[in-house]
């Protein structure tokens, strides 16, 4: 009893249950679940679109179809800039870095 402390747990508002009024308790709240769940899923179900013919969805298929190039193309355009812009400012550092190095070796050595 010299470094030992005694815990006392906090005061609890709904009294422990035994293991088996727990698993009721579970199994209870399961079958609530499910329940809800499947009546989600039938109203989905019953609010569901028609499936649509094919003509639809080959017209819509032949107006999506030239943006979808058009974003294609776009982003190809947009890579090759990124990349063209990448190797210029490479470039440029390069220049830069020898323009300094031959301006430091033109220095005269001070001693």
């Amino acid at each position: 009893q010299s470094g030992a402390t005694h815990v006392v747990p906090p005061p609890v508002a709904v009294p422990p249950r035994t293991t088996i009024k727990a698993l009721q308790a579970q199994k209870v709240v399961a079958a609530k679940i499910q329940q809800r769940r499947e009546e989600k899923g039938k109203v989905a179900r019953s609010e569901a679109a028609p499936p649509a013919d094919e003509d639809l969805k080959q017209r819509v298929k032949a107006s999506v179809e030239p943006k979808k190039r058009a974003l294609a193309d776009d982003a190809a355009r947009l890579t090759m800039e990124k990349k063209a812009s990448g190797a210029q400012r490479v470039q440029e550092w390069k220049q830069q870095v020898h323009e300094m190095t031959s301006r430091v070796a033109e220095r005269p050595l001070l001693m």
